[in-house]
């Protein structure tokens, strides 16, 4: 199991999906804060979204892509983003939260899909992962993502 060499000074959490999600996506900001209190935690959300984080004291500052962004965009945005941060959790398993991830961070937690053959190349690029279970409520979900990157990350 890999784990981070050191603590990460700056990590982004990654919820490309609805404003609900990206609600229930902020307990792992204060899950990453709790383990590295000195790390700074940004979020990348939707255009749209951001409202909904705003005031919160666990989240440094928030990013935004268009959803339906172009993929000239997206690169660009990729590019401005790369290896600027130590630890990306990326809290959903679309294609484009996994590359924004891969870009931002070298090590990188986020979920699998349980079919091994069309998420195979997605495994390769996160550094831990989860299996995502779409009947789950997203509450679980993320709670297992922290979890997993917990155990990845403790020392004894």
């Amino acid at each position: 199991m890999s784990r981070l060499s050191v603590a990460p000074r700056r990590a982004l959490l990654i919820s490309l999906r609805y404003l609900g999600d990206v609600l229930l996506a902020t307990p792992l900001a204060s899950t990453l804060k709790h383990l590295y209190p000195e790390c700074v935690v940004d979020m990348l959300v939707f255009s749209g979204c951001e409202a909904i984080l705003e005031g919160n004291p666990m989240v440094a500052q928030v990013l935004t892509t268009r959803e339906g962004a172009s993929v000239g965009e997206r690169r660009a945005q990729m590019r401005s983003l790369w290896r600027h941060y130590d630890l990306a959790v990326i809290t959903t398993t679309g294609t484009p939260p996994l590359l924004f991830g891969y870009a931002a961070a070298h090590y990188r937690v986020g979920f699998a899909a349980a079919e091994r053959t069309s998420s195979a190349w997605k495994r390769m690029l996160l550094t831990q992962w989860s299996l995502f279970d779409p009947g789950a409520p997203r509450l679980e979900l993320n709670d297992r993502l922290g979890r997993v990157h917990t155990i990845a990350t403790h020392r004894r």
